[in-house]
């Protein structure tokens, strides 16, 4: 009797809680990594048997519906009772018209296709009594129609995703598995700091200290403008996916259905969008490389490059142009800046450091600072005023949790740039807010009573393994705390420590089987990455 292997499923007793998603993921990264070194060895055959194999296979079919599902939070807050609770009857059947229950979804799962729709799925849906009182029979081809479409763009992605990282620049970081933005800034950083160390790029960095460029170019809308033949020259798959995919750009899914509620359910939409774009922007870089000598880094949609003379700028706007005509893309902005060492780039800002000088021993001294940019930080304190001013002459245990979870996610983002006085000043501005909370929860009280219940002094408070003693932290003591600690308190800004950031190698790709290293690499760096 041979046995059977670990990711069989029996269909017949198979119910959607009692699913586990890590055989389900462990199947679909096995045979994505087949797809990348089949790709990689020029093995087509295999690669595109493989591909089959993935796209009708039962486990990528649920992976894509469960990612569908984590993707929207409202599900998650509707099964609570106590959300039920506070909400009327007429505004949870609104919500829960988007949802379907778990024999639907096991339903969908069986007969979804990459082709058209099965006529078999809406017979056998009709027998089904769906959430919420549904009387028409629209609402039913609605709920069946936008999570086909989306369980479809994910199973695509699974099948491209793999054989195109093998054919990926390494300069290019965006919407890659693995990989995200503090990966470019790291690399731009290295090329400007570390510019004396390395002779042999002096042509492009020593002496670029005139001007660079940065340019964007993309939008949503004009996605569907691009012209096929460029697009489908690159792909080499078998003919069911290359139709699925001329349907993807010639149609707008859903654009009959779609309303204020549908619009988190799009999320899988986009994703798969900018896949599509990192495909036809491949080789792009070295193709002007090689006609000009300019230095480009690529994100996605934005290009920044560094050049010597202003001739080389209008001749690479030109080259753009020609490809924007061929393929179908539109400019939006492209601007030019005079100051080498003072830009804006994404979500950071480089800065050129005072204290720098060629003269005297600055080895552990940086030439170039970076940082947040200043939109992002008032966008991050707008967001926490409105929350605080919400919650103001109310309970504090309702809002503090959320509050610490918010300074943690932009806080580690940001901890492994030059942003410590940033940080101080944010302190600083987090104790007017939560003293204006406890002046208005309290009218009556002394500020000497507010301070020794809401402020206490020479306390020890735990964070990351080390004991911090400060006096001006925003406390709440918790009656029935499982805790350490009988209260509970914010983070501080100061306490996040600079952490240096280890960036990707260039050849590296989470389908390479070098499990070791992504592992670690996901651990220290997972409230950045994804």
């Amino acid at each position: 009797m041979s046995k059977r292997s670990p990711f069989f499923l029996d269909l017949a007793a198979v119910t959607w809680n009692t699913i586990l998603c890590e055989k389900i993921e462990i199947y679909v990264f096995r045979l994505q990594t087949r797809i990348y070194k089949a790709s990689l060895k020029n093995q087509y055959g295999k690669m595109k048997w493989l591909q089959k194999k993935l796209i009708q296979s039962f486990q990528a079919k649920l992976l894509a519906l469960k990612k569908i599902i984590y993707l929207n939070p409202q599900e998650n807050i509707l099964s609570s009772p106590k959300y039920k609770q506070k909400l009327k009857k007429n505004e949870i059947q609104k919500n829960k018209e988007i949802f379907l229950s778990n024999q639907q979804k096991l339903i969908l799962v069986k007969y979804l296709s990459i082709q058209a729709i099965n006529q078999n799925l809406f017979k056998s849906s009709k027998k089904i009594k769906f959430l919420g009182t549904l009387s028409s029979l629209q609402s039913i081809i609605k709920n069946f129609f936008v999570v086909q479409n989306e369980a479809k763009n994910y199973i695509l992605k699974f099948a491209l995703e793999a054989e195109w990282e093998s054919q990926f620049s390494s300069y290019s970081f965006a919407f890659r598995p693995g990989r995200c933005s503090q990966d470019l800034v790291q690399l731009i950083s290295f090329f400007l700091n570390k510019n004396m160390c390395y002779p042999c790029l002096n042509f492009f960095i020593g002496k670029i200290k005139k001007s660079s460029f940065f340019f964007n170019f993309f939008s949503s809308k004009t996605f569907n403008q691009l012209k096929l033949k460029f697009f489908f020259v690159k792909i080499n798959t078998f003919p069911k996916l290359k139709k699925s995919l001329e349907v993807f750009f010639c149609t707008n899914f859903c654009s009959f259905c779609l309303s204020n509620r549908f619009d988190l359910i799009d999320i899988s939409k986009i994703t798969f969008q900018f896949f599509l774009q990192n495909i036809i922007l491949q080789g792009f870089d070295f193709f002007i490389i090689s006609k000009i000598q300019i230095l480009l880094f690529i994100y996605g949609t934005t290009f920044l490059s560094f050049s010597l003379k202003k001739l080389d700028f209008q001749k690479c706007k030109k080259l753009f142009t020609r490809f924007f005509q061929i393929s179908g893309f539109i400019f939006i902005n492209f601007e030019f800046f005079n100051n080498f060492y003072n830009f804006n780039f994404l979500n950071y800002t480089f800065l050129k450091n005072r204290k720098f000088s060629f003269l005297k021993n600055t080895k552990k001294r940086k030439k170039i600072l970076i940082f947040p940019v200043k939109e992002s930080q008032k966008f991050f304190l707008q967001s926490i005023k409105r929350y605080i001013n919400f919650f103001k002459g109310k309970k504090g245990k309702n809002f503090l949790f959320k509050i610490v979870s918010k300074i943690k996610n932009w806080a580690f983002f940001f901890r492994s740039l030059d942003s410590k006085k940033i940080f101080s000043k944010l302190d600083h501005w987090f104790y007017y807010q939560f003293r204006s909370w406890c002046i208005k929860r309290h009218p009556k009280w002394n500020f000497y009573k507010i301070l020794l219940k809401y402020f206490p002094k020479k306390q020890y408070y735990f964070f990351e393994g080390k004991y911090y003693k400060n006096n001006w932290v925003f406390c709440i003591k918790l009656i029935n705390s499982k805790t350490k600690f009988n209260f509970c308190y914010i983070t501080k800004f100061t306490w996040i420590l600079k952490d240096k950031f280890q960036k990707v190698f260039a050849t590296r790709s989470p389908y390479d089987g070098d499990s070791f290293y992504w592992i670690e690499r996901f651990f220290r760096l997972k409230n950045i990455l994804l």
